[in-house]
């Protein structure tokens, strides 16, 4: 339930598609119920998950600073010595 509670949180938060949002919530529900219909968990099991989660996510939300957006093509740090070489003789070329 963690897994699935994990995923739907991180989906929700970073997915575009509302439609696969509403679904996802939609299935852990559902997967909640079966699982205690089943009787492979106690119910506290799946309801300690769902808070669990939640909590776990809002304070990482909190108290973690989102990464930097990467997207702009210029990485933080250099992957190979080349790719350092070739960085440091753009800077040396910068006009002024």
């Amino acid at each position: 339930m963690i897994f699935t509670l994990v995923f739907v949180r991180t989906y929700h938060k970073y997915g575009s598609k509302r439609l696969i949002k509403l679904f996802a919530w939609l299935m852990a529900i559902i997967q909640s119920l079966l699982i205690i219909a089943s009787r492979k968990h106690y119910t506290v099991d799946v309801v300690v998950a769902w808070y669990t989660v939640n909590l776990v996510v809002f304070f990482v939300d909190k108290n973690l600073p989102e990464m930097l957006d990467r997207t702009s093509g210029l990485a933080l740090l250099p992957v190979s010595a080349k790719d350092k070489s070739d960085r440091m003789k753009e800077e040396l070329h910068k006009p002024e």
